[in-house]
């Protein structure tokens, strides 16, 4: 039993000195540092090659959740590090403390710590896919609004940068974070980009689909020479069919899902509603029929 701390100790050495390394898709991005001074501190993802390369692999990097969630600033990887050390040390503390005072033993304790512990290990985490998932929903209702004022702003004969600066002052206080992307993106064209390699980040920063689609759309349209207003108004119309679809898909779904809800919380309530008032007379007429009859 004196041993214990001294164990607990050392797994928590262990465990912290693991997440304070590096891994090597961190030291593979660490290129990126040129391109976030470049682009004022922004992170910015690589953009598309012409050049085949091997299949993409399906493990994400802790900088590229990062960037999902929205922190773009490179400094912040060594800082989530420092949260899931400083999280794993003071719960193990807590639980070591929490034994001092008598609450529970020192093994239970320490025991609760250490299980604490990995959940802090795991809550950025958790965290990040979080703000991911917030991101993508306010983009995706974004989106349509954007699509919209840059088909009216190119077909009026704005150009794609003028187009897209519209967009960002217009929307800004209806949709501040696609203000702030669209500027990222106007400020990626700035800098030499295409307008089809900018998308593609817009996307990579998101990954959203819709997104993807949309960059697609503007690299063909580059590619070939086509119109890029016609190339947004087709995908403009595309979006609102695959809305409606979804809205369709949920709305059947809805029916399903109401169904465990409704067996589980109202049918039983009903039961009761409606069958208590015929038990409770059914009782009261047999105890009548078992009460003895006094004869006068």
């Amino acid at each position: 039993m004196t041993y214990l701390p001294w164990i607990v100790l050392a797994i928590s050495a262990v465990a912290i000195v693991f997440l304070m390394l590096p891994r090597r898709s961190e030291q593979e991005d660490a290129g990126a540092s040129l391109e976030a001074s470049r682009a004022g501190g922004v992170v910015l993802p690589t953009p598309p090659t012409e050049t085949p390369t091997k299949a993409p692999s399906t493990k994400i990097s802790i900088r590229e959740r990062l960037i999902h969630a929205g922190f773009y600033r490179e400094n912040l990887l060594p800082l989530l590090r420092l949260t899931r050390v400083l999280l794993l040390g003071l719960i193990i503390a807590a639980g070591y403390l929490l034994s001092l005072t008598g609450a529970v033993t020192l093994k239970t304790g320490l025991t609760l710590g250490l299980l604490g512990s990995g959940f802090a290990a795991l809550a950025p985490s958790f965290f990040l896919d979080y703000l991911k998932a917030r991101r993508q929903m306010a983009m995706r209702r974004a989106l349509p609004d954007a699509l919209d004022v840059i088909v009216v702003a190119l077909e009026g004969g704005l150009p794609v940068a003028a187009s897209f600066r519209r967009v960002a002052s217009e929307l800004a206080g209806v949709h501040p974070l696609l203000a702030t992307e669209l500027t990222i993106v106007q400020r990626e064209v700035q800098m030499g980009r295409s307008l089809g390699q900018a998308m593609h980040n817009l996307a990579a920063r998101f990954d959203l689909d819709d997104l993807r689609n949309m960059a697609s759309v503007i690299q063909q349209s580059e590619r070939y020479g086509s119109s890029v207003t016609r190339a947004f108004r087709i995908f403009a119309d595309g979006l609102r069919t695959n809305r409606v679809q979804q809205a369709e898909e949920m709305a059947r779904k809805a029916s399903v899902k109401l169904i465990f809800p409704t067996v589980i919380f109202i049918f039983p309530v009903m039961f009761v509603v409606i069958l208590a008032p015929a038990v409770i007379q059914l009782s009261k007429t047999l105890q009548s029929f078992n009460t003895p009859t006094v004869l006068p």
